[in-house]
């Protein structure tokens, strides 16, 4: 069955105003986004400088960062990162010195300076490997693979890759909610399948490329790109079937997010393999139909126009063949690219009319450009095609030649072949062992496991019996493992508000303020209207908005959910203290500045003071007691 190829079709007037529309609406979503940003990384960073310099701080500086980094790594990001190594240096915290040069390290690969990258983040690998972080281990292996992947250093791709995976393996020692580090396990795997495969180590590609599948899909992940991987593996084993089915479900993928540039790449591949097949009219038909969708991409299309050329010469069509060729030749060089394989298959074409000037002209084309670039493979196949023809023209020394330079550098990719494949068998035999030892370190926990359980079970007999005992630590198991979770939710939960809370109260405080000024310069343009009824009334508005009970009940509803109990335990504690003294030891507990108390309760600095010693009367607190201690120790 045949693909048709995707209509495009171009907007109508009608069209274009919706889609003016749908723009205009993505761009003030996009600026209340900024906004909401904005607002979030003020707050982070007024609860920074007001804090000591201790853990807190460092990942406070550390939050900021991260913020920063997703939405502008300049060079004010590079402060805060450089910053942070300092501080954590000072308080002795080594996981915020490796996060600072882990941080480094991403700023640099942001900016494509991968030496440096690599740098910064093998120091950020050599602390957390002194203090046992293996969540930041996990973190810096990935980070390295992607930059030595970035910089085509693909030994120490799969050097990294496999520490990342060795970490995988033993993921038991890293606390369970922090496995978040492994959700681009998929990545690593798909990254070194695409290293195998460009060394020619089909197995391992194949292998590798399944383990990605089979994760993306556990975790519900897009597998289109992989599909196609797959496809190209079984081609380049000869399996034409697997591959067939694999770039069908990509293809079906793509053309289902109208994606036409996926769509014509997987219908150049399912061209190559037709070209192996020799159904060369079906070839003809993908390429073309993918020629359609690329016809954007000169290089795309040339190399669509060479492979339609290459099946024509096939089928022995010379008119389409030698049309063919000069269409992919003059994209090439419209592009200023010189391209070996056109110039040999154009060679190849002469030679079999028997133009054999044009032909040995061409020829000599491919092996310089081929030579040039290094590429053994097209430099051996165009050896071969000149020996050719110059056998066809008597010159029997120079054929000689051509057929010794072929000859060397076939063995050459031979025996490198050989070595790959040598490679290959011993990396899949060190995977395995280590698989098999992996399984059977499995087995021994499982086995000690057992012995535990069965020696609690004994012990248990003596007095509940088999089913009892076996009853209740499973029940007991139950219940540690609802409370674990019931606790990792509740600290979220907790943070989350805490967060919400402090947000609030500086909200608060800084709408009391700016209402407040509003309110001052009422009045002044009062004085100076002559008591125009107007301004009376905005100050009036300002005022019953600043006594507004609304306000500070949602306040204490955050605070109450915060810390549960403090009201109760402070009146009964001090049964002398009334409302207004829980609101003020309420702000205090938040650690509240002066100004940011006297702007939430709406009076001067100096009522902030008097209300303060007020309390400490209350509280009966002698000199040396300090106000702040003794509320937080509520």
């Amino acid at each position: 069955m045949r693909w048709k190829p995707v209509k495009i079709y171009a907007l109508n007037p009608k069209q274009m105003n919706k889609k003016s529309a749908l723009l205009y609406i993505l761009l003030l979503f996009c600026m209340n986004i900024f906004a909401q940003d904005q607002k979030k990384l003020d707050s982070l960073l007024h609860v920074y400088s007001a804090q000591k310099e201790d853990s807190s701080k460092s990942k406070t500086l550390n939050e900021i960062i991260k913020f920063r980094f997703f939405n502008n790594p300049d060079e004010i990001t590079r402060k805060y990162i450089e910053e942070l190594i300092e501080l954590s240096k000072r308080i002795n915290r080594s996981k915020g010195v490796s996060a600072g040069y882990y941080w480094l390290g991403e700023y640099f690969r942001k900016k494509n300076i991968l030496d440096s990258s690599a740098i910064f983040i093998k120091k950020a690998i050599a602390v957390n490997e002194k203090i046992k972080n293996l969540r930041g281990l996990a973190l810096d292996y990935y980070s390295l693979e992607e930059i030595y992947n970035q910089s085509k250093k693909f030994d120490s791709v799969i050097h990294y890759a496999n520490k990342f995976i060795d970490l995988y393996n033993n993921r038991d020692r890293i606390p369970t909610k922090k496995h978040d580090v492994f959700e681009n396990l998929g990545d690593v795997y798909h990254i070194l399948a695409g290293v195998y495969q460009d060394w020619g180590m089909y197995d391992l590609a194949l292998k590798n490329e399944f383990k990605a599948l089979k994760f993306f899909n556990e975790n519900n992940k897009e597998t289109t790109f992989v599909k196609n991987r797959l496809g190209n593996i079984e081609w380049r084993l000869g399996n034409y079937e697997q591959a067939l089915m694999y770039f069908e479900e990509a293809k079906n993928s793509y053309m289902l997010k109208h994606d036409t540039i996926g769509v014509a790449a997987i219908m150049q591949n399912q061209g190559n393999v037709f070209t192996d097949l020799k159904d060369y009219d079906k070839a003809i038909a993908l390429y073309k139909n993918a020629m359609i969708l690329r016809k954007d991409d000169r290089l795309i299309e040339a190399e669509l126009w060479t492979n339609i050329g290459v099946c024509y010469y096939l089928l022995d069509k010379d008119k389409e063949t030698i049309n063919s060729f000069w269409k992919a030749y003059k994209l090439y060089k419209d592009v200023k690219r010189e391209e070996p394989v056109i110039y040999d298959n154009i060679g190849c074409y002469y030679s079999k009319k028997n133009e054999l000037d044009s032909a040995l002209y061409y020829l000599n084309k491919a092996i310089k450009f081929s030579e040039s670039d290094q590429d053994v493979r097209n430099s051996s196949i165009a050896y071969k095609d000149r020996h050719e023809v110059y056998k066809k023209m008597g010159n029997y020394q120079q054929a000689l030649e051509d057929f010794k330079a072929h000859t060397k550098l076939k063995d050459g990719m031979f025996n490198k072949t050989k070595s790959q494949q040598i490679e290959e068998l011993r990396i899949i035999y060190d995977t395995e062992k280590k698989e098999q030892q992996i399984e059977i370190q499995e087995q021994e926990i499982n086995v000690l496991t057992i012995k535990e359980k069965v020696y609690d079970m004994q012990r248990l007999l003596l007095a509940f019996g088999l089913l009892i005992a076996f009853i209740g630590v499973y029940a007991l198991y139950q219940r540690n493992k609802r409370n674990r979770l019931a606790k990792e939710k509740a600290e979220m939960d907790l943070e989350h508000k805490t967060k919400e809370l402090t947000t609030h109260a500086l909200h608060l405080a800084k709408k009391n303020e700016v209402l407040n000024d509003i309110k001052e310069k009422a009045k002044a343009a009062k004085a100076k209207a002559m008591g125009n009824g107007g301004y009376q009334t905005l100050i009036q508005t300002i005022n019953f908005d600043l006594q507004d009970d609304n306000n500070w009940e949602n306040f204490s509803k955050y605070f109450k959910e915060v810390h549960k109990g403090f009201n109760a335990k402070a009146q009964q504690q001090f049964p002398n203290i009334t409302s207004n003294d829980l609101r003020l030891m309420a702000l205090i507990k938040m650690n509240l500045s002066s100004k940011e108390i006297a702007n939430i309760l709406n009076i001067s600095a100096d009522g902030v003071k008097k209300a303060r010693q007020r309390l400490r009367k209350k509280m009966d607190l002698d000199p040396t007691d300090s106000l702040e201690s003794s509320i937080i120790a509520i």
